[in-house]
């Protein structure tokens, strides 16, 4: 944000003063040539109020000659006669001129006193100003100057106009610095202001800030405190189930959909025989174990997205793997797995012993038996017919 309000501020400062600077440059251009005509003008005036120097070709010499002393610039200065022929100039022979009676100023001075124009020149080769004042019945007086030797002069202040407006840009940029400093430090402040509030346990702080800010940055520090409150929950449960899970005598494995390892605990490291797991983040699965049945069984049930019980031998133990998929209601799709091993080696040693004494209770009464059930034959078939054989073979 402070980059692109100062960023912002360099560029509106800067268009500010490029755009100042034309517009000073034209308006300075503008006078300045509206001075040189108006200048121009008034030599034409007070010369042509003395016409009684243009009786003679020595009087208008001498009269030029004074026009041309009293300005700093070159000045053309003609006498046309009313049929428009040329009588004078100061620049080319008379002789060599063509006809100024269709010019615009000579015209304009005969007709009402006073002419100008401004337009090419090809005696200059350049654009020019012309200035004529009819000073008798018989001739018009008329000045003219090149406005390239006004443009000139303003060209050579170009240089110092360019200067002027890089150390202003200069001068804006430090302006704009402490600018966005200043604009940013307030919000700055309350955000430090907000964190504090929270850290110190919801104690009511002074914070200084934009008045225009200042439903917005309460409006934050409510959610703030909900959010430390809502976390601190979190972390309290989490650190409940943490307990419980480190606790149980049974394993414990949470994985996601790619088979990562989420949660476990420590008896699920021993259960599964590395001990020595470290859980970094999330560590797949082969990284715990490589047991291609407990794999199996895995893949199996995230695959097929149903529950199931599997059994493992394992250093004369015998753990029962239950695995769940975890999934929303009615969606197909599994997000996890969760395994659950339980060490059964007492129920399984249980369950050996039974299977040995069965076995060992049948042989001993098949023996027995057998003499019964041959004698109880005998007598049903009649081969023991006498009462003492009888008593006998039941005794």
């Amino acid at each position: 944000m402070k980059k692109r309000i100062f960023y912002t501020i360099i560029f509106l400062s800067v268009i500010t003063v490029v755009v100042t600077g034309i517009c000073s440059s034209l308006i300075y251009y503008n006078l300045y040539l509206q001075e040189s005509k108006d200048q121009l003008k008034t030599i034409v005036e007070i010369v042509s109020d003395n016409n009684e120097n243009f009786n003679d070709y020595a009087s208008i010499q001498k009269a030029v000659n004074n026009i041309k002393t009293s300005v700093n610039y070159n000045l053309r200065i003609t006498i046309i006669e009313s049929d428009g022929d040329v009588y004078y100039d100061n620049y080319i022979n008379a002789e060599n001129l063509e006809n100024h009676r269709n010019r615009p100023e000579i015209l304009d001075a005969f007709n009402t006193g006073v002419g100008e124009d401004t337009r090419y020149s090809t005696t200059y080769k350049s654009d020019a100003y012309y200035y004529a004042v009819k000073i008798n019945d018989e001739n018009v007086l008329r000045l003219s100057r090149q406005l390239n030797d006004i443009k000139t002069i303003f060209v050579n202040i170009i240089p110092l106009l360019i200067l002027v407006l890089f150390v202003l840009i200069v001068i804006c940029f430090f302006i704009a610095s402490n600018i966005s400093k200043n604009i940013i430090k307030p919000i700055q402040q309350m955000s430090d202001s907000l964190d504090s509030i929270v850290d110190q346990n919801h104690k009511n702080i002074e914070i200084d800030f934009y008045d225009e800010l200042e439903p917005l940055a309460y409006t934050i520090r409510d959610q703030k405190i909900k959010i430390n409150d809502y976390i601190i929950k979190l972390e309290h449960e989490r650190d409940t189930i943490s307990r419980i899970t480190e606790n149980m005598k049974e394993g414990f494995i949470l994985l996601n959909k790619e088979k990562n390892i989420l949660s476990i605990n420590t008896s699920a490291k021993y259960m599964v025989g590395n001990g020595k797991f470290d859980l970094n983040e999330h560590k797949h699965i082969l990284e715990l174990t490589r047991n291609s049945e407990i794999i199996d069984a895995i893949n199996s049930s995230l695959n097929e997205n149903k529950h199931m019980i599997y059994d493992l031998n394992s250093n004369s133990h015998h753990y029962r793997y239950f695995l769940s998929p975890v999934s929303e209601e009615n969606d197909e799709n599994v997000d996890g797995l969760l395994i659950f091993i339980e060490d059964v080696t007492m129920e399984k040693n249980a369950e050996i012993i039974r299977h040995e004494f069965s076995a060992n209770v049948s042989h001993e009464l098949k023996t027995p038996l057998t003499i019964m059930n041959g004698f109880a034959e005998m007598i049903k078939e009649g081969l023991i017919t006498d009462s003492e054989s009888i008593k006998k073979y039941c005794g």
